[in-house]
């Protein structure tokens, strides 16, 4: 519904699954897409409503990884600022490695390689961070800038 623009109808469908873990994966979802149509309003609203089901998650574990969908989702969609507030909010540090390093990813491919330097930098898992570095360095390459 979401990539047809149908995204009313996609909130609405979207907010009456039960199970949080899915609820936030459709809205993040939803989010992604309105945010690809330049509808970055709408998109807000639904990360939030993604962010307010995954701070009602009570295992630190599963949290942390749905909180770490969420910050990838939203550095896909652009918003990388707020992706870094959320992925500050991961308990767990693999996870939050991972999250930092996907905005990371996502920072470069826009051409923010500076950015995206200081991004990698903050990830504390050594292998994370020297893959992410690697791809900035790649992404940088193929933009034709040494």
């Amino acid at each position: 519904m979401a990539e047809a623009g149908q995204f009313d109808l996609a909130i609405q469908v979207a907010q009456k699954i039960e199970d949080g873990r899915f609820r936030f994966v459709a809205l993040s979802d939803i989010a992604v897409a309105m945010a690809e149509a330049g509808q970055t309003e709408w998109a807000n609203q639904a990360f939030q409503l993604a962010l307010q089901v995954a701070q009602k998650i009570e295992g630190v574990w599963v949290r942390s990884s749905v909180l770490r969908n969420i910050a990838e989702a939203m550095a896909k969609a652009g918003q990388f600022d707020r992706a870094l507030q959320v992925a500050q909010k991961i308990e767990d540090e693999r996870d939050r490695s991972l999250a930092l390093r996907e905005i990371a990813e996502a920072m470069a491919k826009v051409g923010q390689f500076d950015r995206a330097v200081k991004v990698a930098e903050m990830i504390s898992a050594p292998i994370l961070r020297l893959q992410a570095l690697a791809d900035i360095i790649a992404a940088k390459q193929k933009a034709g800038k040494e």
